[in-house]
């Protein structure tokens, strides 16, 4: 993921030296969390995000609105479009 200048990879634990060397390599520009960090991250966000829109959609259904299907829509958009990029081993040259 990028956010600006910086970007977020996920590194798993026996990967750590070489993680942390390319972390210091981009002046901390980009970081490193492991999977387990990411599951409970998404597991967290995930619930959150049924929960609202869950009631974003009953709201649109009660008003007759398509504005929950667009904002659906934009959603699958923007991750079809920046997505996570899968970044093999063998590729990381440190």
């Amino acid at each position: 993921m990028k956010w600006g200048r910086y970007s977020l990879g996920v590194s798993q634990g026996y990967l750590d030296d070489k993680t942390r060397r390319l972390e210091k390599a981009t002046k901390f520009k980009a970081k490193f969390i492991s999977p387990e960090d990411l599951y409970e991250i998404l597991k967290g966000s995930a619930k959150l995000l049924i929960i609202k829109w869950s009631n974003d959609c009953k709201e649109s259904l009660s008003k007759n609105s398509t504005e929950f299907k667009e904002k659906i829509l934009s959603v699958r958009d923007v991750v079809v479009n920046q997505g996570a990029i899968v970044v093999k081993n063998n590729e990381i040259n440190i």
